[in-house]
């Protein structure tokens, strides 16, 4: 009876599902599913997050079929073709996803099923309800219907199509063994308890955010759903989560919105020049400050929040700190959707500003041809590993021999077994001189400065390093009104930090700009 999930206000009074409702739900929905002919086979799950997306999803993995669970940001051709490939036979969507399909509706299989989790049941969609309610029906008759049909261990439980910031979509296998074992590992590592509650501000199509709410399942806390980033303080102050998953991005945004406010407030002292937030940023340890923290800011997050897990990318080091500091530890995490998908991570009480922690128990990691300073390719392998990708038996080959899965990151362990991410292999840039450079190692460097948002590396026309830098909103509005004092305090940073650098790892020429590159569904920013 203990509440798995808070789903929004009531009449004024919170609004819970409790997990025997939830294991009842899941049941009727894929007893549903099965009397519609849908069992054994792969179904589309596609929508914003909600908690009939994590019925059909949970329904679909467990003991009907295949979970496909679809990026709600693609257009009807491309949703099209992710279902003719998966063979799916049944999509569960929400009202904007049941348009698009409705839009391409004679391109769908024969017999193909749509059924909708709003109020859209125009066309021969059905109705999530009225499925929930047939297999009710169906369970009065024959109580083992889904016993009858649970997956294996070892059985195709979900396929996540992935394209990372280039390339085409891929679509990974994952069986419930890979994914039950990745919640074990993280659920020992972060020690989630049944008092934590967790407020979902990222895409549940996206493992990440999903791993994180089945760990909070599997251990009996509770489950709340963000209406997205202009809403993130209200919905930290209604849902009151201890723990949130995000990326680097938003907790770099995040950071800069707390400095911000103290300094906006009068509790930090500062000349509201462009250039100076690093004065500001150098005084995070301060006691007072740290008053002042725990007694603001911790309330605008709800109040009760004990900690952050951020994947996906690297964070700045800085940030990390300043966290800490503040009274939020940062977990940081390094996965791949291949391994479910975490595969190493920090814990609460130790976070690490200069690593993403131990692999989890049972995952072996492995450098692959480290250099001189132990840099090289990721290998890992464990049960958390893909059995590989849904009919493309050459990819599998390529990026698996003998278990160890090729993940195409660069890193290397330390002393202490600690897993250091320094960049993607597709990523790295040979300059002129034939010496190799990890762009982010350069752009986590160009991050420090509070001036600047976001940072690409790349090549220039002449071969040499350049730099595109999106600046703070603050310094685009200074830049706007004709003040040089943005651009100026970008170049002094741009030389002082060259000064430190080898000579082939210095930046070259920069660009400043107000608008941000285009993303990856984790806020990376895509290469060509």
């Amino acid at each position: 009876n203990m509440a798995g999930w808070r789903l929004g206000m009531i009449a004024g009074e919170p609004a819970y599902i409790n997990y025997k409702r939830t294991f009842e739900d899941v049941k009727r929905f894929a007893a549903g599913l099965l009397s519609e002919n849908c069992g054994k086979t792969a179904i589309a799950v596609i929508g914003e997050n909600s908690y009939p997306w994590c019925v059909a999803y949970l329904a679909a993995m467990t003991c009907a079929g295949t979970a496909v669970p679809l990026e709600t940001g693609l257009n009807a051709g491309e949703l099209l073709d992710l279902i003719l490939f998966s063979e799916a036979g049944c999509a569960v969507a929400d009202e904007e996803q049941i348009e698009k399909l409705l839009a391409v509706s004679d391109r769908l299989p024969k017999g193909f099923l749509l059924i909708s989790t709003s109020h859209n049941t125009s066309g021969g969609v059905k109705s999530f309800e009225a499925v929930m309610q047939k297999g009710a029906e169906a369970l009065k008759e024959d109580p083992e219907a889904v016993e009858k049909n649970l997956n294996y261990p070892d059985e195709q439980a979900v396929v996540v199509f992935t394209s990372g910031t280039t390339g085409a979509p891929k679509g990974v296998v994952l069986t419930n063994s890979n994914i039950t074992s990745d919640i074990e590992g993280i659920s020992r590592r972060i020690k989630i308890a049944i008092s934590d509650k967790t407020l979902c501000t990222l895409p549940m199509f996206h493992t990440y955010q999903c791993i994180v709410v089945l760990c909070l399942l599997a251990s009996g806390g509770t489950v709340s759903f963000s209406r997205g980033y202009r809403y993130y303080e209200k919905d930290m102050q209604r849902f009151r989560p201890t723990v949130i998953a995000t990326v680097p991005l938003v907790i770099e945004k995040l950071h800069r919105s707390i400095m911000r406010k103290l300094v906006s407030q009068g509790k930090i002292r500062r000349s509201l020049t462009v250039g100076k937030l690093g004065s500001v940023l150098k005084r995070a340890n301060d006691e007072k400050l740290k008053h002042i923290i725990y007694s603001h800011i911790h309330q605008s997050f709800g109040g009760e929040l004990r900690y952050f897990i951020v994947g996906g990318a690297p964070v700045n080091a800085k940030v990390l700190r300043d966290f800490k500091s503040f009274g939020f530890p940062v977990v940081t995490g390094y996965g791949l959707t291949e391994c479910a998908p975490v595969v190493a991570c920090s814990t609460a009480d130790n976070p690490d500003t200069g690593s993403v922690g131990r692999p989890l128990d049972g995952i072996e990691v492995k450098i692959d041809r480290p250099d001189e300073k132990g840099i090289g390719e990721i290998l890992v392998k464990g049960p958390v590993v893909t059995p590989g990708y849904l009919k493309r038996d050459d990819l599998t080959e390529k990026c698996i021999t003998d278990g160890w899965f090729h993940t195409g990151d660069l890193g290397k362990l330390d002393g202490k077994g600690k897993l250091r991410i320094t960049g993607r292999i597709k990523n790295v840039i040979v300059l002129k001189n034939g010496k190799n450079v990890s762009p982010e190692e350069i752009e986590e460097l160009l991050l420090e400065s509070p001036l600047v948002s976001e940072a690409v590396v790349s090549l220039n026309e002449n071969g040499d390093l350049h730099a595109l830098l999106v600046l703070e909103k603050e310094c685009t509005e200074y830049a706007e009104s004709g003040d040089d004092g943005a651009f100026e305090s970008i170049s002094g940073f741009v030389r002082e930090l060259n000064k430190k650098l080898p000579r082939y790892k210095r930046i070259y020429t920069f660009e400043v700009s107000d608008a941000s590159p285009e993303k990856t569904i984790l806020q990376k920013s895509k290469r060509l």
